[in-house]
């Protein structure tokens, strides 16, 4: 597979990723439209999400094109996890979990959600390792991938 075909695939996955979290967050709205006792709490709640979501996706395109530049980010956040913009994406679905009620939709995109991020995290790390070689094999056994507890 070239270099180019593995950030193709990338990229797709990043569509695909958006997509979940989208309804992802949908599933959240329709919890704030029922529970109007609480609305103001849950708008900020909301808005917070969405804003997060907003600049998750700028800072990824972001990523796409200090790659396409031939930069490896290794610094700031990266020291700590390799995927810091996935990390958060997990981090703000699990309230989720907790404040909407589960249903087949809910747990559905969720999963799709959890799956797709760690395969586009995979797809980025073998273009980044086609690219960068023995820097990026080197960058990626010392730091975790998307989780800071467990390593790789």
């Amino acid at each position: 597979m070239s270099i180019n075909s593995v950030f193709v695939s990338a990229k797709k996955m990043l569509f695909v990723l958006c997509v979940c979290m989208l309804c992802r967050i949908s599933l959240y709205a329709q919890y704030v439209a029922t529970h109007a006792d609480s609305m103001e709490f849950l708008n900020g709640v909301m808005a917070i999400c969405v804003v997060g979501f907003v600049v998750s996706v700028c800072f990824t395109l972001v990523i796409h094109r200090a790659m396409a530049n031939r930069t490896m980010m290794k610094g700031g956040a990266y020291r700590l996890v390799a995927h810091p913009v996935y990390a958060l994406y997990i981090l703000g679905d699990i309230p989720l979990w907790y404040l909407t009620p589960l249903s087949v939709f809910s747990v559905t995109t969720g999963i799709l959600f959890y799956v797709v991020i760690f395969i586009t995290a995979y797809l980025e790390e073998s273009g980044m390792i086609q690219r960068f070689g023995e820097e990026a094999i080197q960058y990626y056994r010392r730091t975790p991938s998307i989780h800071m507890l467990f390593g790789r």
